[in-house]
């Protein structure tokens, strides 16, 4: 029996966090990049993930601070507009 031959036509792994970047500086979260909720619950995890939203407690963070300049941005601001899309 012949090994089938490799697919050579599957498209890279995207990446999640393509399109999603700090609004005053540019900087782009990876996986491994970290936030920390509120007190009490102190849960870290990838706000973006969740979209802004604490899997530990449910709340739902209107601003994000970024992890490169520390100034905070609403959210949603994170998130890049397609192509062809008015804001």
């Amino acid at each position: 029996m012949l090994d089938a031959p490799p697919d050579t036509k599957r498209a890279p792994p995207k990446d999640p966090y393509q399109g999603i970047r700090c609004p005053k500086c540019f900087w782009r979260p990876v996986a491994s990049s970290r936030w920390m909720c509120r007190q009490p619950c102190f849960h870290v995890w990838n706000t973006f993930d969740t979209r802004g939203k604490c899997p530990a407690c449910q709340y739902q963070w209107q601003d994000t601070q970024c992890l490169a300049c520390s100034r905070m941005s609403p959210h949603e601001d994170w998130y890049e507009k397609p192509r062809g899309e008015d804001a």
